[in-house]
């Protein structure tokens, strides 16, 4: 006797189908480079004794692009009126 098929593994088998199917075109998409982010990078690395290895530029890069997006996220959060300004306490030591 054939097993019946439930709406929820009809379901599972397209996404996954779907998913197969579209991922080589997300996969091949091209991220485009950021010239700023590159500059930055090379200054960085003219500061240093030795070149960076391609493995670690390529996560420097990668560091780089998600600080310049946090700090653009940061921007969008709006306040309050009257609230609390922010602002970062650091302890120091008695002179």
């Amino acid at each position: 006797m054939a097993q019946k098929v439930s709406r929820r593994n009809l379901v599972r088998g397209a996404v996954g189908a779907a998913v197969l199917a579209t991922a080589p075109a997300i996969l091949a998409q091209e991220t485009k480079a950021d010239p700023d982010l590159d500059r930055r990078l090379d200054d960085a690395e003219k500061q240093l004794a030795h070149p960076l290895d391609p493995d670690v530029k390529k996560l420097a890069r990668k560091a780089l692009g998600d600080l310049d997006k946090e700090l653009k996220d940061r921007l969008k959060t709006k306040l309050p009126e009257n609230s609390e300004p922010c602002f970062v306490y650091v302890p120091t030591t008695r002179a």
